[in-house]
């Protein structure tokens, strides 16, 4: 039978090796870019702003309307007067669709009436210097509402996550949900929106996976981390360095969950395996957000290797290397004699101990009793 604690580890990567540095580096990486985040302190999202500014120049005749709209005296303080100010600088139709987009925000978003004229004139602002339609812009806002953030902070919100969108190329909708995730699952004010933005960028840049995939993937295990105390940084950077190891966003997210806890609620049988290589489980459990699932995996394989003597540890970092050594190790166990290749093989599945390991080389005689 597979060892509980290898299982996680095959869970998580083929080569856990590297899955731990990669992961590490990872999550170096966006807490790094966190620290930087940190320090620019309000004008966080100005990089960002840069770059989505620079993208959506083709789009800057919409800003120059928006704007002029906002001159002739455009207020949404009467729902009304939508399509009669604008009217001049765009289609009524549009105002209309644009009038309407922001009813439900009060209607079924939770949005204060009061607040629709800030939130409406902000948005068309926002849409010259993100370089995403005012309109689209309003579909990110009404999950952002309906997230339970409203009013200034809900377009505080709404630029990070379209800064982020447009620098990646992504679909808002998407990031949109995973920044509103991350706040909730955190319990994260809405100004450091632009620093989860940054962070989930940051990890999208250490992995084999895209913006949209990513964001699509963490709300599957987000919730199960922030309760372990994985920081997001942890989180980002552990999918980070799964999907570096070819294994798709989806996938990595749910194994990452299931490995999460794995450890936070370890069975019986991977207690005992945890004792006999010295380590408490309940202590495990206990230091998972501080440690990660790097962390944590870094600590169970060490064990492992200084459990396993010097022989072991050989064989455990040739296989981690490459899959050539793997190959070698197989053409090495058919060329043992049958008894003696059986107890490799449960040596390496984990169903059989080093003790046991030795004991049944002995009693083999000959060169294997020297092993």
């Amino acid at each position: 039978m597979t060892s509980p604690v290898r299982s996680v580890a095959v869970r998580l990567s083929l080569d856990p090796s590297s899955y731990i540095a990669g992961a590490t580096k990872a999550e170096r990486s966006t807490l790094a870019l966190d620290r930087a985040v940190s320090k620019v302190g309000p004008n966080a999202g100005t990089s960002m702003e840069k770059a989505a500014a620079g993208a959506g120049k083709a789009e800057g005749a919409l800003g120059r309307l928006n704007k002029a709209s906002g001159a002739l005296g455009f207020t949404l303080g009467g729902l009304a007067g939508v399509g009669a100010a604008v009217a001049g600088a765009m289609s009524v139709k549009w105002a209309g669709d644009y009038q309407a987009a922001l009813t439900k925000l009060a209607t079924t978003a939770g949005e204060s009436q009061k607040n629709l004229g800030m939130v409406g004139k902000g948005m068309l602002d926002m849409a010259g210097q993100v370089g995403i339609g005012a309109d689209e812009l309003a579909k990110g806002m009404y999950t952002i509402d309906s997230a339970g953030i409203h009013g200034a902070d809900s377009l505080i919100v709404l630029k990070a996550a379209a800064q982020g969108a447009r620098q990646e190329q992504a679909d808002l909708g998407h990031v949109v949900d995973a920044v509103t995730t991350s706040l909730h699952d955190y319990h994260l004010p809405a100004s450091d929106a632009a620093k989860v933005t940054s962070q989930l960028i940051a990890a999208v840049s250490n992995g084999k996976t895209t913006f949209d995939e990513l964001t699509g993937a963490m709300h599957s295990v987000e919730p199960i981390a922030a309760s372990a105390g994985m920081s997001i940084a942890q989180t980002a950077g552990a999918l980070a360095a799964m999907t570096a190891s070819g294994m798709h966003a989806d996938q990595a997210a749910q194994n990452l969950a299931s490995s999460i806890r794995s450890f936070e609620k370890p069975t019986g049988t991977m207690r005992d395996e945890l004792y006999q290589l010295g380590i408490d489980a309940q202590d495990l459990s206990a230091h998972l957000g501080e440690r990660g699932i790097a962390g944590t995996l870094q600590l169970v394989s060490d064990a492992i290797v200084s459990k396993m003597g010097p022989a072991g540890k050989v064989a455990l970092d040739a296989l981690n290397k490459n899959k050539a050594a793997a190959q070698d190790l197989v053409i090495m166990m058919k060329a043992m004699p049958p008894a003696l290749a059986a107890s490799s093989a449960g040596l390496l599945d984990g169903s059989v101990s080093v003790s046991a390991y030795t004991k049944a080389a002995k009693g083999l005689g000959g060169e294997q009793a020297a092993m």
